[in-house]
């Protein structure tokens, strides 16, 4: 048990509504929780994200195909994950999320995993400004302690105190 104010109420009653075709004579309150938390995985897990990735990927190679028939290919290859840029596409980061089990990597001096999942940061191995690039295998997830002991084991307390 807990307790709502009346906006909360209001936006369940919404999403009732919202429901009443799939369940006419309505629903319990943990069934419409149920079905919203499914959604969300659904639509924010790296592996759902993933997979619907591979789908439109799919689509598009078989829609490219068709087209590559009609026209010549294009030499010019566009990209905004250029090496040059910090910016680290939602493909890489649900990449990195996959393999390291959406979980701290750090491992401490006893052999030891972290076993932190909440709010986790996705860290360069070799720093980006040491020249680590943005590929899958130079990133790894850190919560946010560890990433701010490794970035001192790369630059320094002293240094990381001005951040």
């Amino acid at each position: 048990e807990f307790g709502v104010d009346p906006e909360f109420m209001k936006k369940v009653n919404r999403v009732r509504e919202l429901l009443s075709t799939r369940c006419p004579r309505g629903m319990k309150f943990e069934k419409i929780f149920e079905i919203l938390m499914d959604e969300y995985i659904e639509r924010n897990s790296p592996e759902a994200r993933m997979a619907r990735r591979i789908r439109r990927e799919e689509r598009k190679s078989a829609a490219k195909n068709v087209q590559e028939a009609k026209k010549p290919a294009d030499t010019k290859k566009h990209s905004d994950e250029s090496e040059n840029s910090r910016f680290i596409p939602r493909s890489v980061r649900d990449e990195v999320l996959t393999r390291d089990g959406g979980q701290c990597t750090f491992v401490g001096p006893n052999g030891t995993r972290c076993n932190s999942r909440w709010n986790l940061e996705i860290d360069h191995i070799v720093p980006y400004s040491r020249g680590g690039g943005n590929k899958a295998g130079n990133l790894r997830l850190l919560c946010p302690k560890h990433n701010r002991l490794e970035a001192e084991r790369a630059y320094g307390k002293k240094y990381m105190q001005r951040y």
